[in-house]
């Protein structure tokens, strides 16, 4: 016997894992997350009709097959979870999405998800209200953006502002061993897209940042950065020549993959502080690997110059259809992702 919808369309979203002859409950991920998710992706906002359509067939599920009926158990549809559900397992089903459902209605009224202001300000809503600041706000907002509005610009001002944050990333020795090229080029940016494989992303968005990384790092470049620090910090000419010493026998003991392995890893720190840069602007993002770097480097003519993308950008505003912008946020609990030591 099939379960009716919305109830059977709830139970497939869940499954997390189904192996015909043997799965059970537990191979099902009924939390509050996931239910929550299910309830922006395929019912929009969640009205009192199709909450009380579920619990009246959670209710009618354990009556029929539950600990209290004559049947003895329920056998799902193949289509649904394959495998026979004793009266104890259909009342513990039920239970489980019942309360699960609660907490689900209670994280969309607590997210919905960050609504944000046209001036680009946080709403006074946000899913960790205990967090409630600026910056958490802004981030639970953003998302990948999959779908830009190709009509709306960003602002030069917020570009600008945009590239100075990303400037001030943190760097291992302060020595930036990557640059961001900021593409405004539609033609430019619509020859990318096959690069991209096929992402419309980069041709829609208002501007594409693309990371990449200097494949020239040695020991002049170490110390031209040296006598930067030292003239910005009003020091002694030389007076950094030991710290220069120090990093060139730490960075040039690399070979040139672990050179550029390195390089990379300090364009992904750069990349998450444009991300929030963003967020905090109220402008759309979304970080790409999914490129061909190859091809990039000689649509852009970086090889001549030293340079190797690793890390695409495109930032602008969601279109109004784009689907993944109605989607919950899901991300672990604190609890579980901190460790908190001593």
């Amino acid at each position: 016997m099939p379960l009716p919808s919305p109830l059977s369309d709830l139970v497939s979203y869940c499954e997390k894992l189904c192996v015909k002859e043997c799965c059970g409950i537990e191979a099902f991920d009924f939390s509050p997350v996931h239910i929550a998710s299910w309830l922006h992706q395929s019912r929009g906002e969640p009205t009192d009709k199709t909450v009380g359509l579920l619990n009246d067939q959670l209710e009618d599920l354990r009556i029929r097959f539950g600990t209290g009926s004559s049947e003895e158990g329920y056998e799902s549809d193949e289509n649904e979870m394959n495998q026979f559900f004793s009266t104890a397992q259909v009342d513990q089903l039920a239970d489980q999405i019942e309360t699960n459902l609660k907490h689900a209605l209670e994280l969309n009224q607590q997210s919905n998800l960050v609504e944000w202001k046209p001036e680009g300000t946080p709403s006074t809503t946000s899913h960790q209200p205990e967090l409630g600041n600026d910056f958490v706000r802004a981030l639970s907002w953003r998302y990948a953006t999959k779908k830009f509005d190709a009509t709306k610009a960003v602002s030069a001002e917020d570009i600008e502002t945009i590239l100075s944050a990303t400037n001030l990333s943190a760097s291992s020795y302060g020595l930036q061993p990557y640059q961001f090229l900021l593409i405004q080029d539609k033609s430019l940016q619509e020859k990318l897209v096959d690069a991209s494989y096929g992402q419309n992303q980069v041709a829609d968005a208002s501007a594409v940042l693309v990371f990449v990384i200097r494949t020239d790092i040695d020991a002049d470049y170490i110390k031209q950065s040296a006598a930067e620090t030292e003239a910005a910090r009003g020091l002694e000419p030389g007076q950094l020549d030991g710290y220069a010493r120090q990093m060139i026998g730490s960075i040039m003991s690399f070979d040139d993959n672990d050179r550029k392995s390195w390089a990379t890893k300090q364009a992904y720190i750069a990349l998450g502080t444009a991300m929030a840069a963003c967020a905090m602007l109220g402008i759309d993002a979304c970080p790409m690997e999914g490129f061909q770097p190859a091809k990039y480097d000689e649509i852009l003519g970086l090889e001549s110059k030293n340079l190797h993308s690793v890390l695409v950008l495109p930032i602008g505003y969601r279109a109004e259809d784009d689907i993944n912008s109605k989607y919950a946020k899901v991300r672990k609990p604190l609890g579980e992702m901190v460790v908190r030591v001593g």
